[in-house]
């Protein structure tokens, strides 16, 4: 089971939760939450993270996804609040960051199309909806969040579904070119 945690992760439904005992309850029956922590650079949201913390403790897994876009300060990068997650096994998620020049290409292909359209359906070449270096920065996204949705797998599929697949090793690091002295012709 997923939850989702945005501005204001409730703290009336962890009362509510609580009360019913459903964490309890869901463990019974080997079944976990999986919270995806969205942090901001507010201190209300990181008070309410706390709050969902405190709450759940190591009873739940934590997903931390991080939005560069939206979020362009370290506030809760190296806090003490991750520090705890961590040590509780919280795993993370980095979304990338698409162009507003791609967003914007997106939303005028919807337009046209009168619906919104799937990442697949914005990323495949040569299917009109947006030119091909448009939709190659898709792909590119799509495949950063592969990668990471491979090495989180064991929190969002249930272990006797996971298919028997290598993941996808990171990509090479481009060599760095050797720096050569520049000749100067024009003298």
């Amino acid at each position: 089971m997923s939850l989702i945690a945005g501005r204001r992760p409730t703290a009336s439904s962890c009362r509510r939760w609580s009360r019913y005992k459903l964490l309890e309850s869901l463990a019974t029956q080997s079944i976990r939450f999986a919270f995806f922590l969205f942090p901001s650079e507010d201190t209300e949201s990181m008070s309410n993270l706390l709050d969902l913390f405190y709450f759940a403790g190591d009873r739940v897994d934590y997903i931390i996804v991080h939005n560069p876009a939206k979020v362009r300060t370290n506030l809760f990068r190296k806090s003490n609040i991750e520090a705890e997650l961590k040590k509780f096994g919280a795993k993370e998620l980095t979304l990338p960051v698409v162009t507003s020049i791609t967003l914007l290409a997106i939303k005028r292909a919807e337009a046209k199309a009168g619906r919104k359209l799937s990442f697949a359906e914005v990323a495949t070449p040569g299917a009109s909806h947006l030119e091909l270096m448009l939709a190659g920065e898709m792909q590119w996204a799509m495949q950063q969040m592969f990668r990471q949705y491979d090495a989180i797998a064991d929190l969002l599929v249930p272990e006797q579904q996971m298919p028997e697949v290598e993941s996808q090793p990171e990509p090479a690091a481009k060599p760095a070119r050797p720096k050569h002295p520049m000749l100067n012709l024009g003298e």
